[in-house]
């Protein structure tokens, strides 16, 4: 399957063919020439690694207190 790269302006005449049987994505440049290949591992990677994931919420009610308050012990 071949898409066409229409509204991107820099890329404009290029292509993305996908070829689910290998699972390749391969970008073609104006011409029908190959630029590279890409598994589909990797631009799942890639967009993985590039998300912003939630932040998760402090699972304690109340604050932390620093380990010297802990230590109350006095030497005489």
């Amino acid at each position: 399957m071949k898409y066409p790269t229409a509204s991107s302006l820099r890329h404009r005449g290029k292509a993305l063919e996908f070829d689910p049987a290998h699972e390749v994505i391969t970008p073609l440049g104006i011409n029908g020439k190959l630029i590279g290949s890409l598994s589909s591992d990797f631009v799942i990677d890639l967009i993985m690694a590039y998300r912003k994931l939630p932040l998760q919420k402090e699972v304690r009610a109340e604050p932390r207190i620093p380990i010297y308050a802990l230590n109350t012990t006095q030497d005489s």
